[in-house]
C-alpha cells in the first residue's frame, strides 16, 4: 500500500467547495479520478468502480440489521474539453442519484447488459470513499458496547484500489497487487491525483 494525505489547506478548500456548489466530497474525488484516468488513457470516456453502502434500500428494519450491505457499481465519467468543471460535477451528481435504484444489482449481473466480456470485471480500478469512521470515544460513552481495537484486511479483486478516508486530515491509500504496478508508478499517480483534486477545486 502507498498512503498520502490531503494538506489542511486543500481539505478546507474542499469543504468550502462542496458547500458552495451543493455537492459532496465523494463526487469531487470521483470527478478528479475520472479526469486523471482520461489523461492516462488518452480518452474522454472512462469507467471505474465505486462502492455504495446498500443501507439506503427501502427494507423494513435495515437500520437495525447487522451485516455488510456494500456493493460495487461502475461509474462512467464522460467529458469534453469545453465543458465547465461545475457542469461535469453536476452530471456526476445526477448520475449518482439516478443509479440509487440499482445499487443492489450484483456486479456480475451488470455484464449481461453490456458488451463487456462476462467473465471479466468491466473496470480495473475502484475508488472507495470511507466516510463512516467510528467515533470510538462517543460510542463507549453512550453504549454498553465497547471496542478496544479493530483490525481489517482487504483483498480487492482489482488492479488498483483507491481508498479515501474522510478523517480530520483526509487520507488516500493506494492498494495494488505486487507485480502488477510499481511503487514508483503509484507514487507518481498519487501526486497526479492530488494535483487533479486541487485543479478541480
Amino acid at each position: 500500500d502507498y498512503c498520502l494525505r490531503l494538506d489542511e489547506e486543500t481539505g478546507t478548500a474542499l469543504a468550502r467547495f462542496t458547500t458552495s456548489f451543493n455537492t459532496t466530497a465523494a463526487v469531487v474525488f470521483y470527478c478528479a479520478w475520472g479526469l486523471l484516468l482520461q489523461k492516462f488513457n488518452n480518452s474522454d470516456d472512462v469507467l471505474f468502480g465505486t462502492t455504495v453502502s446498500g443501507r439506503s434500500a427501502k427494507i423494513a428494519g435495515i437500520a437495525d440489521m447487522v451485516g455488510l450491505f456494500i456493493n460495487t457499481l461502475p461509474l462512467r465519467v464522460h467529458s469534453h474539453p469545453a465543458q465547465r468543471i461545475t457542469d461535469l460535477l453536476q452530471n456526476l451528481t445526477e448520475t449518482m442519484l439516478a443509479r440509487e435504484a440499482y445499487e443492489h444489482t450484483p456486479l456480475p449481473g451488470l455484464n449481461r447488459f453490456s458488451r463487456a466480456n462476462s467473465a471479466a470485471y468491466p473496470f480495473d480500478s475502484i475508488v472507495v470513499v470511507e466516510n463512516y469512521p467510528l467515533d470510538l470515544q462517543s460510542l463507549q460513552k453512550s453504549s454498553p458496547l465497547t471496542i478496544s481495537s479493530y483490525w481489517l484486511r482487504e483483498a480487492p479483486h482489482y488492479a488498483l484500489t483507491v481508498v479515501i478516508e474522510m478523517l480530520d486530515l483526509i487520507g488516500i491509500r493506494f492498494s495494488y497487487p505486487q507485480g502488477v504496478l510499481t511503487e514508483e508508478f503509484i507514487q507518481r499517480l498519487g501526486a497526479h491525483f492530488l494535483r487533479m483534486i486541487r485543479a478541480v477545486l
